[in-house]
């Protein structure tokens, strides 16, 4: 795990390894997508991610940047 991704103002996608201050969250916290680029991968669809939505699983935020 890199020093970045402990960092409470932002993650790392765990598809491309980009620093995100918004996107994806699923499994509370296991893994991180800054793009439904990043999302969609490996047969995941938006059908799914509506699904894995309504049930809790994955959700869309924005961390502040601490300064």
């Amino acid at each position: 795990m890199s020093v970045i991704s402990n960092c409470d103002s932002h993650r790392v996608c765990s598809n491309c390894d980009g620093v995100m201050y918004e996107g994806y969250v699923w499994g509370d916290g296991e893994g991180y997508a800054c793009s439904d680029k990043c999302l969609f991968i490996d047969g995941y669809t938006p059908k799914q991610r509506d699904i894995d939505y309504e049930n809790g699983v994955i959700y869309w935020t924005e961390w502040e940047v601490e300064e």
